[in-house]
């Protein structure tokens, strides 16, 4: 990262002037006071100018988002990763050729590169964000697909009236199975388990039919 350092009459001034040669808002920058400044003895001896160094903070998604980008190169798959960002939620839509290769056997690939950029993204200090890595709008298509998994096994456990555990799941996979039962009367769900291997366990409840 580029470290700068700016003096000015002000504090103020001196961190503006070095956030617009770094590209970045004050928001971003990582300040440290070197100086303060002082006003000069009857407007005439001593004083001196404020002096500040400015880093640009860590910033987990850009992180991430070069971690995936590596990734991909060596893979060999010539993609773009798009970025849409919603409060602490980040999708990484990866745009190409070969999605398939990155999908994988039931999403299996795109699961995996999903946990490493999210791991990453998790070690960059005083920047949390959710991240979901999609390709080919297969997140889409997996979310109408637990959703209709879901009402089965619901439909499953009304009947049974026994417990049915889903598979591992990521976080936005088991809210989907969550929002998709909410209503629904007779059963509830529950997510157990960790990270990565965290799921979903549908249950029958008796006071709620």
């Amino acid at each position: 990262m580029t470290e700068v350092t700016f003096s000015a009459s002000t504090v103020e001034a001196a961190v503006k002037e070095a956030c617009l040669s770094l590209g970045i808002t004050e928001n971003e920058a990582k300040v440290t006071i070197l100086q303060e400044p002082k006003k000069k003895f009857l407007g005439l001896f001593g004083g001196q100018p404020a002096i500040v160094s400015v880093l640009p903070k860590p910033n987990a998604i850009k992180v991430a988002k070069a971690y995936l980008e590596t990734i991909l190169e060596k893979m060999g798959v010539a993609a773009t990763v798009l970025v849409t960002t919603k409060g602490r939620e980040a999708t990484f839509e990866i745009v190409g050729d070969q999605l398939g290769v990155l999908i994988g056997k039931r999403g299996q690939t795109l699961n995996a590169l999903n946990l490493l950029t999210q791991l990453v993204a998790t070690h960059v200090p005083e920047h949390f964000v959710n991240i979901t890595v999609d390709a080919g709008d297969y997140r889409n298509k997996r979310a109408s697909s637990l959703q209709e998994l879901a009402q089965r096994v619901a439909d499953q456990v009304q009947q049974t009236g026994h417990s049915v555990k889903l598979e591992a799941m990521l976080p936005g996979e088991r809210k989907t199975v969550h929002a998709a039962l909410a209503k629904i009367k007779g059963v509830k769900t529950q997510s157990a388990g960790e990270d990565p291997n965290r799921y979903v366990i549908i249950k029958p409840n008796i006071s709620n039919k």
